[in-house]
């Protein structure tokens, strides 16, 4: 109900104001619209177009994929060819493309060569070894002449190509 009251109570309240008043301000208003337009478009149609300006200078960067981001650089990586995601700059010269490039070569020792090891080997033993004692027969021991315990640690293992498989 009470929607309807207040556009009711401005139907009303614009029946007190005089409607001769009313259309004179309504004319006046739209005369002031039209002149304001019209100087308007008239400023904008005569001005002359603005100077145009030598266009500005661009900062080099070079911009290069990193882990999980791409940072920018002033200046060229180098190195970094192949992660280049792109360059721009007034003056920026193109980087190096990235081109693959065999290792260099090691530079072979001359002292590891065979001829030079034989001529730079040292001797391993000061003095010459001991002759070599007689082995001990298996099962007989040399100093009392009686049956040897045999060394388990020096047994030789069977055959694992041998064994029955499960």
């Amino acid at each position: 109900m009470r929607t309807y009251y207040y556009p009711l109570s401005l139907f009303v309240l614009a029946a007190c104001v005089p409607q001769q008043n009313a259309a004179l301000d309504l004319a006046n208003d739209l005369k002031n619209n039209v002149y304001h337009t019209t100087t308007k478009v008239k400023e904008w149609a005569m001005t002359p177009p603005m100077d145009e300006r030598a266009p500005q200078p661009i900062q080099d960067s070079y911009c290069y994929y990193t882990l999980q981001d791409i940072l920018c650089y002033r200046q060229p990586m180098p190195g970094w060819e192949y992660r280049l995601v792109g360059y721009q700059g007034t003056d920026a010269a193109p980087p190096a493309p990235a081109v693959m490039q065999p290792l260099p070569l090691q530079a072979e020792e001359t002292s590891a060569l065979p001829v030079n090891r034989v001529a730079n080997a040292k001797p391993v033993f000061v003095t010459p070894p001991p002759e070599v004692k007689e082995t001990q027969k298996e099962g007989t021991d040399t100093t009392a002449g009686t049956p040897a315990t045999p060394d388990i640690t020096h047994q030789q293992l069977p055959n694992p190509a041998l064994a029955p498989q499960l």
